[in-house]
Formats: structure tokens, C-alpha cells, sequence
């Protein structure tokens, strides 16, 4: 079914007189409706307008840039950041630099904003993961070794004990896409990659969208020097227009606010898990992620006869699959959870 709306679904999304409990989207942390966001980001805007026409490599600059990307590679723990108006047009600066330095290698599933051209296949991820290192013994150019940083369709935590096995015959670098984990998974929402002991001859970079957990229409490149360099001075990035700054603005002044969320979307996580049950059947789930998938084809039909909108649809085409997938959000109250939580129990997989 199609639903045509006229509102930003929150906790609830309303269509045709009916108010849906509303858990899908990305906006984990509930940015996107948050109150407190909006009259700081009504603020920023007043002061930078709505959008900077100009190319970041002008000659008048505004510094509000080069202060959330300060920030952002601090709270990354990288070396140096950059800003881009989304995550895709992220991926596609970093693939048309490092394709022209180096050989790519994608894990099966990695994101399509991360590659232009269809990358090789693998047939399972082990076996990418064994290319990799097979690769990494072999003498040649930079290797760039891409991975979303979680499966978040289908909600798998990706094991990255494997790096350990590397070789050091060529410069390494792990590229991981944060869009699904920046600012709800790590330290302090800071992703996967900060949280991993690289071997002394991997690089780490991070790639995605700022719009999901930090609800910031933006993207951003984070890693060694050298490399964000080069993607500042390619023609690409001088010719695209940069993110909102206000947005940015926003963002810098509302880290606390973040953490407060942070901490009410775990919350919402341990309510709900400590209702379903640890050995639920119905959903799989990793610890302090908010997205929670299910094969069962027939749940988000149950959960709308109860008033509750789920992820429910073919992905990444229209020939694909669909996809169940329930979120939790920083929005939702104790209530919500528990309304929640005793449908999906009374769900009987096998109708």
C-alpha cells in the first residue's frame, strides 16, 4: 500500500484519518522532528541563510566549515574531515580520486554511492575478506578495501578480527560507510571505525551520510591527511556545491543535545528487548542498534492492524525482495515500546 503524506512522519505518521504509530525511516534519533533542533537550526539559518551558493575553494569562505570538520575529525579520531552536500556525492568524490591511485575492492553489498562502475562480486563475504588479504601480500598501488561498517537491512554486526591478517607489501586502506552508525554506534556515536584496532599498516577512512543518526543533509569524508587533500583539490569537489551551513552550525552547537538523545534511544532498546525476550524468534537484532529485521512476511501486516508502521518494502530494486525491518527512535515513549513490544508477541509466525 501507498501512503502520500503531507506531514514528516515522527512518532506517528497520520494518513487518511488514520495515526500509525510510525517505526521506520533512519532518523534514529529523532533530529528530524526534535524541537530543540529546530529552533537552534532557525538560529544558524538567520545567520547563514538557507544554503551557500559559492564553491568551497573560492576566495571568501565561511568558517563555519572548516570548524565542523575540525570538530568532526576530532570526534572520529581521523586525521582531518570533509563536508559534502550528501553521503552519496561522499562516495563518489573518494571512488573518482582513489580509482585513479589505487585498486579497489568492494564487500558483497557495499552501498552503491560507494562505486560508479559495478565492482567485482564475491560470493559470500569470507571470500572477499580472503581476497583482500591474498591481495595484501602482493606487491602493488594503494589497496582501498571498502565495507558498509554493519548490514543495516538485514541487521548483521560485521566481524573485522580478520584485518589482523594483512600484509604489509602495499599501502592498505579500509574505507567503511558510517551513514547507518554515525551518532548511535562507538563511542559517543563516533561509528564502528573508531572502535577498531587497525594493524600498524591499515589506514582508516570513513564515508556516509550525516542525515541518518545526526539528521544533517550532508556527507562526509574523514582520514589521513594525504588523502582528504586530494579529494579537496579534486575538480569534483570544487565544482559541487557545498552542504547547508547552517545545518552544520547547528550541528556544532547541539552536541550535548545528541548525547541526551543517545541516551533515550538506549533506553527505548533495553525497554525493548527486555520485553521481547532475548531469544525472540520474530526479529534479529546487535547490541545498541536500533533497527531490528525479520524474514517473516507477514509481521508488518499484524503490526498494522495494531496502528504500527513498519519498513516494509522491495530494496534496493523493485524486483527485490521486501525488506522488514522495525526502528526505534529517540521519539518514542515507554508506551510506544510496550505497545510495540506485546504485538510482535502476540505475532504468530506461522499464519
Amino acid at each position: 500500500m501507498m501512503y502520500n503524506l503531507s506531514h514528516q512522519p515522527g512518532r506517528w505518521m497520520f494518513c487518511e484519518g488514520s495515526a500509525l504509530l510510525y517505526f521506520s525511516g533512519t532518523s534514529y534519533l529523532g533530529i528530524a522532528n526534535d524541537p530543540v533542533f529546530h529552533e537552534r537550526l532557525a538560529s544558524s539559518i538567520s545567520q547563514y541563510g538557507s544554503n551557500f551558493g559559492s564553491s568551497r575553494v573560492g576566495f571568501m569562505r565561511l568558517a563555519v566549515y572548516e570548524e565542523t570538520e575540525e570538530l568532526l575529525a576530532r570526534y572520529l579520531g581521523q586525521e582531518a574531515a570533509l563536508t559534502v552536500s550528501s553521503g552519496t556525492l561522499a562516495g563518489i568524490l573518494a571512488y573518482k580520486v582513489f580509482t585513479t591511485v589505487g585498486e579497489l575492492i568492494f564487500a558483497p553489498n557495499a552501498h552503491p554511492a560507494l562505486w560508479l562502475d559495478i565492482p567485482e562480486s564475491f560470493s559470500s563475504r569470507s571470500e572477499w575478506e580472503e581476497t583482500c588479504i591474498l591481495k595484501s601480500h602482493q606487491s602493488g598501488p594503494p589497496l582501498f578495501i571498502y565495507s558498509n561498517a554493519i548490514d543495516s537491512l538485514q541487521v548483521i554486526e560485521y566481524d573485522f578480527n580478520w584485518l589482523q591478517r594483512l600484509g604489509n607489501k602495499r599501502e592498505i586502506i579500509l574505507v567503511l560507510d558510517e551513514s547507518h552508525t554515525l551518532g548511535i554506534r562507538g563511542k559517543d556515536g563516533s561509528g564502528i571505525l573508531s572502535s577498531l584496532t587497525l594493524p600498524e599498516q591499515v589506514q582508516g577512512v570513513v564515508i556516509g551520510s550525516l542525515g541518518k543518526g545526526l539528521g544533517i543533509p550532508a556527507g562526509i569524508i574523514a582520514g589521513n591527511k594525504y588523502w582528504i587533500d586530494k579529494i579537496w583539490n579534486s575538480p569534483h569537489f570544487g565544482g559541487a556545491s557545498p552542504a547547508s551551513p547552517a545545518y552544520l552550525d547547528t550541528w556544532i552547537q547541539m552536541q550535548d543535545h545528541y548525547k541526551a538523545l543517545r541516551t533515550v534511544l538506549y533506553q527505548n532498546l533495553i525497554q525493548f528487548e527486555n520485553l521481547i525476550g532475548a531469544e525472540n524468534q520474530v526479529l534479529r537484532s546487535v547490541p545498541e542498534y536500533p533497527v531490528h529485521f525479520s524474514t517473516k512476511k507477514t509481521l508488518s501486516n499484524h503490526l498494522l492492524l495494531h496502528q504500527m508502521y513498519v519498513s516494509h518494502f522491495p530494496y534496493p530494486t523493485s524486483q527485490d525482495e521486501p525488506i522488514t525491518r522495525i526502528v526505534l527512535s529517540a521519539l518514542h515513549l515507554p508506551e510506544d515500546i510496550e505497545r510495540l513490544a506485546t504485538a510482535i508477541l502476540s505475532y504468530d509466525p506461522k499464519l
